[in-house]
């Protein structure tokens, strides 16, 4: 096994956390685009100020419902605009996401639900919802477990994110900081559960006897290689227009994962790996496996004081 460690450009901040990365772009370049979404009519730029207002709106409604800081917060939605939307939602309010494909199996997800305390779900679609609320009413949760399920969209009937925005209109802005600020770069961001490579989106017996494993990430985890990225990489944040495409395989589609994986064709290309990083090769049949990891993020094992 070959083995390669790059030193770190940019040091952790103990008080460094996702929301700052945001807050940050926003008092530097306000007015510049941190997305870009498609549309019926093309591609529509979303700035920095704009995001924070629809990420911290929809944080105070997530106040308002009773989320305090380290509440753990589902999300069943594939990579999209809305879905980083709400995880940074969930983080503005000192929360901590649970991120989770949209197909999971039943069984999989009433095991996350039952280990990981989630008390709201926000889901992809109104199919999604109906999904979920079969397994909550076929899961065997405690009985003053109350999980209430939001959609991520602003159409339609109640809960979704527009009537969860307008439920925080009394949420003040220091009472938002005071939970944004709860958390540090050693607390917790993201719970991520392994899912079975076997029988992904299948509801079979085999998948059924699967038992995923929790990983936490902390803020620092996240916050880090974003650091280290705008040295690494000076010339890219200093383009007129500038954009960055990434192109993972299903099992790293979430951006907080503590081990990636990377299948590959056999090229002579180059893979470029962040400051701090450790990259390990194997072989297997005609591609390589590429396993990317960090030696400052915890391995994928099961979460102290869980089952």
């Amino acid at each position: 096994m070959r083995e390669a460690v790059t030193a770190l450009l940019v040091e952790p901040d103990p008080g460094s956390t996702v929301t700052g990365l945001v807050l940050d772009q926003l008092d530097r370049h306000p007015s510049h685009s941190l997305f870009l979404r498609r549309g019926t009519t093309g591609w529509t730029g979303v700035t920095a100020r704009q995001f924070a207002l629809e990420a911290t709106a929809l944080a105070k409604g997530l106040i308002a419902g009773g989320v305090s800081a380290g509440d753990p917060v589902a999300v069943l939605a594939v990579t999209g605009y809305h879905r980083t939307l709400v995880e940074f939602a969930v983080w503005f309010a000192g929360g901590v996401t649970v991120p989770m494909d949209p197909d999971v199996p039943a069984a999989q997800l009433t095991y996350v639900l039952q280990d990981s305390d989630v008390r709201r779900i926000f889901t992809q679609d109104a199919a999604i919802s109906r999904q979920v609320a079969g397994v909550l009413r076929s899961a065997e949760l405690p009985a003053e477990r109350i999980i209430s399920t939001v959609r991520m969209d602003y159409d339609g009937d109640a809960p979704n994110l527009a009537s969860l925005a307008a439920a925080g209109a009394g949420v003040s802005d220091a009472e938002l900081e005071r939970h944004r600020s709860t958390a540090t770069s050693a607390d917790t961001a993201s719970i991520l559960y392994s899912a079975n490579p076997n029988s992904a989106g299948s509801n079979s017996a085999a998948s059924s006897a699967f038992v995923p494993s929790g990983c936490r990430i902390t803020h620092g985890n996240l916050v880090l290689p974003a650091r280290n990225l705008a040295p690494l990489l000076p010339d890219v944040p200093h383009e007129e227009r500038p954009r960055v495409l990434v192109l993972l395989p299903a099992p790293a589609r979430c951006p907080h994962l503590s081990h990636w994986r990377f299948w590959q064709p056999e090229s002579p290309w180059r893979t470029a790996v962040l400051p701090g990083w450790k990259r390990t090769y194997r072989r297997s049949g005609h591609c390589s496996w590429l396993s990317v990891r960090t030696a400052w993020m915890p391995s994928i094992t099961k979460r102290p004081g869980r089952r």
